[in-house]
């Protein structure tokens, strides 16, 4: 298994079926894909989508600092004086503020 399993994914073996079934150059961008990752609709539809990505990164004080950078500019403060400390709390404060 390569270096960058090891401290990518909670679960080695996970990586390594993702990997034999999609390449290592679609799980080498991860971290990319995440960042580019911007809420465009609702915060249910964005946070579907980060997490379907976000599953697979053992870094969460990390995705949650990302998740939050990505909201739209309006939420964005507020969350961050919210400091959420999980993705799902910090999920559900911007459902709220943005509802």
């Amino acid at each position: 298994m390569g270096a960058k399993a090891e401290g990518l994914c909670a679960c080695p073996e996970f990586y390594e079926e993702m990997v034999m079934q999609f390449g290592s150059h679609e799980l080498d961008d991860l971290m990319a894909a995440l960042a580019n990752l911007k809420q465009t609709l609702t915060v249910s539809e964005y946070y579907k989508s980060f997490i379907k990505l976000a599953h697979l990164v053992d870094d969460s004080e990390n995705l949650i600092r990302l998740f939050l950078s990505r909201l739209r500019e309006d939420l964005r403060g507020k969350m961050k004086l919210d400091r959420p400390m999980s993705i799902v709390s910090a999920y559900k404060s911007a459902w709220s503020e943005s509802s």
